[in-house]
């Protein structure tokens, strides 16, 4: 297989072109399912997987079983329940702020603006914002209040040069990166928490949490890799948490059922 990179756009590429249509497993008492994905849902649902250091590790092996149109992962994750929760208000936030992305590159706008237009955000902003975002809003403010900005090396949704950025206008700001976790720093490892114990006990200390240093990065594994483990190393990822193995995908409702116009 050529390189993650290539390979996820080559698959875009294709499902853009033609969209896969997918069926869940058989399950008792569950009606079958379908569904169709396009290239659009493909980044979407790996843009749901960084939101989970577990779900990270798998990342590779999806990428190179749709690659070489083995669909079977894809469908799994596809068709799994989602029990993740979300502050919908921040969330709602942040998004209609962010509606007009005009300094986007012209693929990614396109992108972009489906995504808006597909989710509930087209009737939510409106409210939301009623007056739309004023100009004093859309500038840093400089605040003396000692924070902290936790980021995950891998987070999809909130980068770890935003905080850096936000950093610059906060001068008793601390940035924490967490190695190998995406988007949920908190509860993806216990070191976050320790990180926050750490800075409410003394907010102007510079942070010196011992685990920070111990953080491991994700454990990738490829498919024919997967192959040649043993019995012992497959049972030990199926007994992680439900926490763990929770799906990462936070946008499952978009995706729809017939195919979509292109």
């Amino acid at each position: 297989m050529r390189g993650l990179g290539d390979a996820v756009r080559a698959i875009v590429k294709q499902l853009d072109k033609q969209p896969v249509l997918l069926r869940s497993d058989d399950r008792e008492n569950a009606p079958t399912q379908y569904r169709y994905v396009s290239g659009a849902d493909f980044l979407e649902l790996i843009f749901g997987l960084l939101y989970d250091r577990y779900a990270i590790e798998d990342l590779p092996k999806l990428v190179e079983k749709t690659y070489e149109n083995d669909f079977r992962p894809l469908a799994k994750m596809v068709f799994e329940e989602d029990d993740i929760e979300i502050a919908q208000g921040m969330d709602f936030s942040v998004t209609c702020s962010e509606t007009n992305r005009s300094e986007l590159p012209d693929k990614r706008l396109e992108y972009w603006t489906k995504w808006i237009g597909e989710a509930d955000y087209t009737w939510v902003c409106p409210l939301w914002f009623p007056q739309g975002m004023t100009v004093s809003q859309k500038h840093p403010r400089r605040f003396d209040i000692p924070t902290l900005l936790l980021s995950g090396e891998y987070d999809p949704a909130t980068p770890t040069h935003w905080a850096y950025r936000a950093a610059k206008s906060l001068p008793f700001g601390q940035v924490v990166v967490l190695r190998g976790i995406g988007h949920d720093v908190i509860d993806s490892d216990p070191c976050g928490s320790e990180v926050v114990a750490d800075f409410l006990a003394n907010p102007r200390r510079k942070l010196k949490t011992g685990c920070i240093e111990q953080m491991q990065p994700p454990q990738f594994t490829a498919a024919a890799e997967e192959q040649r483990q043993g019995p012992a190393t497959q049972r030990a990822a199926a007994i992680r948490s439900p926490k763990q193995m929770r799906s990462p995908y936070r946008f499952r409702h978009r995706f729809s059922t017939s195919p979509k116009q292109h």
